[in-house]
């Protein structure tokens, strides 16, 4: 399935909000219709606002461009070099004949090559927009001052602000977490990295991190409740509500402007065993309940 439905605006906004999607079932793609609704509620007209799906099943369930008119999307077929082997093309091709299987998608992989994909599919169309924002499809956008709220942590020397600061998966660099990462895209473009991750050292756009603090640029981060627990004394009670393992990150004025429930695809199919975290369903049911969608 190849789908381009672009909003002809795009290049008069500023702000390019990707989220790299997956739909497997219906459940992953109402993840998604929340994360589209919460930023369509938030945002303000210098936002544009990408879906990047690659390898969805071609079926009724899943997002259609005509429910979202304003929104680009952009889906693609699962191909080999999603799969996440760190060998070559030809390597590749003599692993799956050997093996005489097609390796399972790997999420890391699949969700790296999606940012690449859009950061050349930006380059193929001329669009050049100032900020580049990465995610995925289990996050809601909380707050009118969400956008204003990343924009003014920019310094001149400023890469990149995201919601959650953390260890890398090596536990050897601070970095910013990809989910709801708000990069300078033009350093992006200089980059001699991609966002493919180069497991087990490099999860998603880790080595672009690292680079650019190697090469004396900055990052900065909001607090986040999934390493700082005092968070959670701060926020209105409605945020408790949702349950255990959902990342919530706030602003100097303590105001919940975003949330991450954490393995959405996973735990929509049913794969996720780690017990008493919250599920698709409770998500979906808060949404319902605190956003009226």
């Amino acid at each position: 399935m190849n789908v381009d439905h672009l909003d002809k605006n795009f290049n008069n906004q500023s702000i390019a909000f990707v989220i790299a999607s997956y739909q497997p079932v219906k459940e992953a793609s109402d993840l998604l219709r929340k994360a589209i609704k919460s930023i369509l509620k938030h945002k303000d007209h210098d936002v544009s606002l990408w879906i990047i799906d690659i390898g969805s099943p071609n079926s009724d369930h899943i997002v259609n461009p005509e429910e979202f008119p304003t929104v680009n999307f952009i889906y693609r077929s699962f191909e080999i070099r999603c799969f996440g082997f760190s060998i070559g093309f030809k390597e590749r091709i003599k692993e799956i004949l050997k093996l005489r299987v097609i390796p399972k998608r790997h999420g890391s992989y699949a969700n790296g090559y999606a940012l690449n994909y859009i950061v050349s599919y930006f380059k193929k169309i001329n669009y050049n927009p100032e900020y580049f924002i990465t995610s995925q499809q289990d996050i809601l956008v909380l707050s009118k001052d969400f956008f204003s709220d990343m924009k003014k942590k920019f310094l001149p020397k400023t890469f990149a602000v995201g919601m959650l600061k953390q260890k890398n998966i090596s536990n050897e660099f601070e970095i910013l977490h990809s989910l709801c990462c708000m990069w300078r895209f033009k350093y992006i473009l200089s980059s001699k990295f991609g966002f493919l991750p180069d497991l087990p050292r490099f999860d998603v756009g880790e080595k672009i991190i690292i680079e650019f603090k190697q090469n004396g640029l900055l990052m900065d981060h909001f607090r986040n409740s999934y390493n700082d627990k005092s968070v959670l004394n701060l926020i209105e009670k409605k945020f408790l509500e949702i349950g255990d393992g959902v990342d919530r990150a706030i602003n100097d004025r303590s105001e919940v402007i975003f949330m991450h429930l954490g393995r959405g695809v996973s735990k929509s199919v049913g794969v996720y065993k780690k017990k008493n975290k919250t599920n698709v369903k409770q998500w979906i049911e808060w949404c319902k309940k605190y956003l009226e969608f």
